[in-house]
């Protein structure tokens, strides 16, 4: 009897045991699981810590090459503000040649009154003969001759008498707007007469003349100085964006296109500047045109 319940205890506890084994087991598997669960994240984070750290190299290199570029403006800068300098000393200069230049011309054509210059073949062929200057104007010169008298354009002269007095191209006919006023032929009044021509006094109209002229030779070489800078603006905005293609094409990171844009931004607004510069050369000479005609 008793060794029967000896070995009723001896399997219960056996039972007891198992169940604990089991238990264990589960609580094991539990345990590993929440552990590989654990290793995943880790190595998760790890692999997006290396890429935000790759993503932080990229940038510092940026940064750093960034500041390298700044350091090399600074000095360009300084640079610009003496070119600027002697650009503006330079525009002076070649705007006081240019009106010693008018100036030198106009005294030619002036003297050119009473210069007789023998026979003179035509560009037509024609051959004229005792060829004596009477006028010479900026685009034409009237002349005497053994037939009587001619008024003759540039391109009806020889080089060497165009190069020797100077001479140039007509300028182009701008046909003058009619008053909104002229009711009846021509008449502001309406009462039918032609208006009065009104000429301006010819010590004025040379002073304003000479004041144009000025005016056009400022232009002039503000124009040329900054037919430079453009070229030269666009030739680095065009480098620095083939400086960021290479850069990309190559897997790395890139701020060249940053001042391509800058460059590029500076030369549009150049490029305008020579536009308007255009524009007001030619509404210049426009007026010069007309005060000439004024004074023929």
């Amino acid at each position: 009897m008793e060794a029967r319940a000896f070995g009723l205890v001896a399997v219960f506890a056996l039972l007891i045991g198992f169940a604990a084994v089991l238990h264990y087991n589960e609580e094991i598997d539990t345990l590993s699981r929440e552990y590989d669960g654990v290793k995943a994240s880790l190595d998760s984070l790890g692999k997006t810590m290396a890429l935000q750290q790759a993503v932080i190299d990229q940038k510092e290199a940026a940064l750093n090459e960034l500041e390298g570029l700044m350091a090399k403006v600074a000095p360009l800068e300084k640079a610009l503000v003496e070119v600027r300098k002697s650009t503006a000393t330079l525009i002076d200069e070649v705007a006081a040649q240019e009106v010693a230049f008018d100036e030198a011309v106009a005294n030619v054509r002036q003297a050119g009154s009473g210069v007789s210059i023998g026979s003179m073949v035509l560009t037509s062929g024609k051959v004229l003969t005792d060829v004596k200057v009477k006028s010479v104007r900026a685009d034409y010169m009237s002349v005497t001759h053994g037939l009587g008298t001619a008024r003759l354009l540039k391109s009806d002269l020889p080089f060497e008498i165009v190069d020797r007095f100077k001479l140039e191209d007509p300028a182009p006919f701008v046909p003058k707007a009619k008053p909104l006023a002229d009711a009846v032929n021509g008449d502001p009044s309406g009462n039918g007469a032609p208006p009065p021509a009104v000429k301006m006094d010819t010590t004025a109209a040379r002073a304003k003349m000479k004041e144009i002229q000025g005016q056009i030779a400022l232009l002039r070489a503000q124009f040329t100085i900054a037919s430079g800078s453009y070229t030269q603006l666009q030739r680095r905005a065009d480098d620095y964006r083939d400086m960021h293609a290479a850069a990309r094409a190559a897997g790395r990171s890139s701020s060249h296109l940053l001042q391509a844009n800058s460059y590029q931004a500076s030369a549009d607004l150049m490029q305008k500047q020579l536009t308007v510069a255009q524009a007001k050369i030619e509404f210049l000479h426009e007026q010069m045109f007309s005060l000439r005609s004024d004074l023929e």
